[in-house]
């Protein structure tokens, strides 16, 4: 891994309202985007991907509508690398653009071009748009599935055209770390003063550790949506990458970490999907014991068996449940909180009963069931 990195400040893209909203059955209206819009930029993310200009005259007037808000996040409009759309983002008022073109000789072939017009192309719309714009980032589409020799020529390319970043998209979610590693790694040895995006989706369960991984290598910018939701199986997600560099990495981000749950609050509000309980962060489990080694730790010390304490991401105090795994401390916690005290002989005898109605039905048990099996009236 690239060891030269340490404590640069890592610059999170947010695109749940373009990327994020092309999930299946998910269509934000205007007051829910400028919603999300506000509280993400209250979050402390850099910078905003709010629509898709060419989707249409609706699409195009929530996001200037997005744009007069003044927030403190810069907004950026994704286009496909046309003349059409660069047009149509003119109109949108976004200080900024990103153009994205397939570089994979798959998604090539599809659109029926050849690698050299899609470089002529990078080229006359760049320019273009550093007039208009103030910011151009130029997206290698399916730069996973690319050949490296063309990844360096396309992001030489870029750089040359007069962009200011080049997002490499995991298009369809197949890189490992080792191979987001070794794409960063030799694309910055290339150009090392071309700004480098990773933008990873989901398809394989890497996203996270793949956008963590990609800037540990020397990108300087994650894509990332909340929740990680998306297209098929999602984006990074915008908690899970931002936990995992403020516990595991020196690198720095400007996210308010306590503003975490409420962000996933309020897209499963507006989503109406919710997040499994054992999803990272901000799962409804994460911050629950029921095992009696784990909650017997966990009383004497809240890190025990937890990488960082629930308030650290705005949620509640942690839970201690009774359940199959229990032991006494667990038991004795959860009656204390009832304002019942027992001794450990007695709560130890109540342990096999605990322990088979738990089974029976398959869940943790509420206090009035525990007191209830340990005769507490």
């Amino acid at each position: 891994m690239n060891t030269l990195n340490k404590n640069r400040r890592i610059i999170i893209s947010d695109t749940t309202l373009r990327d994020g909203e092309q999930a299946p059955g998910v269509a934000f209206t205007r007051e829910e985007k400028i919603e999300l819009a506000r509280a993400l930029s209250d979050a402390g993310v850099d910078e905003l991907e709010v629509g898709t200009p060419a989707m249409g005259h609706g699409e195009r007037s929530v996001i200037r509508d997005l744009a007069a808000l003044g927030l403190d996040a810069p907004l950026s409009s994704w286009c496909r690398g046309t003349e059409k759309d660069l047009r149509l983002a003119i109109r949108c008022n976004t200080g900024r653009i990103h153009l994205s073109f397939p570089v994979s000789r798959r998604l090539i072939m599809a659109t029926g071009k050849e690698m050299e017009q899609v470089f002529d192309e990078v080229h006359g719309l760049v320019a273009r748009a550093r007039r208009e714009f103030d910011f151009c980032s130029v997206g290698a589409m399916d730069a996973s599935r690319a050949d490296i020799e063309t990844l360096r020529a396309f992001v030489i390319n870029a750089r040359d055209a007069g962009a200011h970043r080049v997002r490499l998209a995991d298009t369809v979610g197949i890189l490992t770390p080792h191979s987001v590693n070794r794409l960063i790694t030799e694309l910055k040895h290339t150009v090392p003063s071309m700004e480098l995006e990773f933008h990873g989706h989901n398809d394989l369960g890497m996203a996270t550790a793949n956008s963590v991984v990609a800037v540990e290598s020397g990108a300087d910018v994650i894509s990332v949506t909340v929740g990680g939701i998306g297209e098929r199986a999602g984006n990074a997600a915008l908690e899970e990458v931002t936990m995992a560099l403020s516990c595991g990495t020196h690198l720095e981000t400007g996210i308010h970490l306590t503003k975490l749950a409420g962000l996933n609050t309020l897209i499963e509000r507006v989503t109406g999907f919710q997040s499994r309980p054992n999803k990272p962060i901000t799962g409804s489990a994460v911050f629950t014991h029921e095992s009696g080694i784990h909650a017997h730790a966990t009383l004497k010390d809240p890190t025990a068996f937890q990488p960082f304490l629930p308030g650290t991401v705005g949620r509640g105090e942690q839970v201690i449940v009774a359940g199959k795994h229990s032991g006494t401390s667990a038991l004795a916690h959860i009656l204390a909180g009832e304002g019942i005290q027992m001794d450990r002989k007695s709560l130890a005898a109540s342990i096999p009963t605990i322990r088979k109605y738990a089974e029976m039905k398959k869940r943790s048990l509420t206090p009035h069931e525990v007191m209830k099996i340990c005769h507490v009236s």
